[in-house]
């Protein structure tokens, strides 16, 4: 009944989270979803949307990785949807494991196993705006007094559920707004260099391991260009008979 993503910072710049919170919030109402965000009472933030639970643990998994996928592209530098440590090299790590069946996520207002009890609390957007604000800013001393002076910004989340209505195009159309607004080239050739290292991976919908092709694989590539290459694993360039590059374990895209 909800789509959940996990805001898993490298280190402590509070402001990565946020930026990144914002950008979610962006695609979530292009999808036609209403997002919520709340402290994570640990590391980081959640960014969690209400849906009206028509859809199958597969589907919404499917547009969570679609989603993170369009929000690590717009910034590379900063933000990865690389699962294992090695492949963020201290970036932020949009996690959307949770949107998986049999898996767990933190509750609001749920209190966390570290010191001074810290609390999973939600947000209203502007508040991610204040300057002493962090994922452990609220828990058991001061939850109390704050629920006295502000109403439950989680208070009608369920209210706001919503079926996902992606317009295929709609977040090729957000990248391109945003690149115009101030994207030089110089970032978007960077931003190319991170994506075929395989940051990217998850961003192929409706595949088993959420593999992109190597640069060497995908369509269009010429025939010199595969031959005797590396592709972007570090593997030969060469064509097996299964349509995979040969030792490459990037597959090709569905056409």
């Amino acid at each position: 009944d909800r789509m959940v993503f996990d805001l898993d910072p490298a280190g402590d710049d509070f402001e990565v989270i946020v930026d990144c919170a914002r950008l979610l919030r962006e695609v979530l109402e292009l999808a036609g979803l209403t997002p919520f965000v709340m402290t994570s009472g640990s590391r980081g933030l959640h960014v969690s949307a209400p849906l009206d639970g028509h859809l199958d643990f597969d589907a919404v998994r499917e547009l969570a990785v679609s989603l993170a996928a369009a929000v690590a592209a717009r910034d590379p530098a900063r933000f990865t949807v690389a699962q294992r440590k090695s492949a963020r090299r201290g970036r932020l790590y949009l996690d959307v494991a949770r949107n998986a069946y049999g898996q767990t996520a933190v509750l609001p207002y749920s209190l966390r196993a570290r010191p001074g009890a810290p609390a999973a609390t939600p947000l209203d957007w502007r508040e991610l705006s204040r300057g002493d604000l962090g994922p452990q800013r609220y828990g058991l001393a001061n939850l109390r007094r704050r629920l006295a002076r502000k109403t439950d910004p989680f208070a009608g989340f369920a209210d706001h559920a919503r079926r996902p209505d992606l317009d295929p195009d709609a977040l090729a159309r957000w990248r391109r707004a945003l690149d115009s607004a101030g994207t030089t080239r110089g970032d978007q050739r960077a931003a190319g260099r991170v994506s075929a290292r395989g940051d990217l991976r998850a961003a192929v919908p409706g595949g088993s391991d959420g593999a992109q092709a190597c640069r060497l694989s995908r369509p269009g590539a010429s025939a010199p260009a595969r031959r005797g290459r590396r592709c972007d694993s570090g593997t030969r360039g060469r064509k097996s008979r299964n349509t995979r590059t040969r030792g490459c374990k990037h597959r090709d895209p569905p056409r």
